[in-house]
């Protein structure tokens, strides 16, 4: 895949996990017209798209920085750790409810404005 499609898919999916709104719309509700849940934005994130691969060997290769290295960084690991103590099968609630949620909102949202800047190479 190449750079600038790849970043793109992984910013929409970092938007996802930023946007309350679109969670309890779309996660929560049903409400299309996307369909999505936690558990298909992590497949997306980590299996579709190798946001950990990017971030942790070829983040130099697709054009990225230390600033954006660091903000992507920080969310992975806040969602990481938020994912330790979610159910195999989580609904929605089981994510949402959560007080820890709102964290890994917090730094999806940092991550997806890092990413404002970034410029394909």
């Amino acid at each position: 895949m190449e750079n600038n499609i790849r970043l793109s898919k992984i910013r929409c999916v970092i938007k996802e996990f930023s946007s309350r709104e679109f969670q309890e719309r779309v996660w929560l509700n049903g409400l299309g017209p996307e369909v999505s849940s936690y558990e298909e934005a992590m497949c997306k994130l980590f299996d579709d798209y190798g946001f950990a691969r990017l971030i942790d060997v070829e983040w130099r290769r697709v054009g990225l920085n230390e600033p954006h290295l660091v903000k992507l960084r920080e969310f992975r690991d806040k969602l990481l750790e938020f994912d330790k103590d979610i159910p195999e099968t989580p609904k929605p609630g089981d994510v949402l409810g959560r007080a820890a949620w709102a964290d890994v909102c917090e730094y999806a949202l940092k991550a997806e404005q890092a990413l404002g800047d970034y410029t394909v190479v």
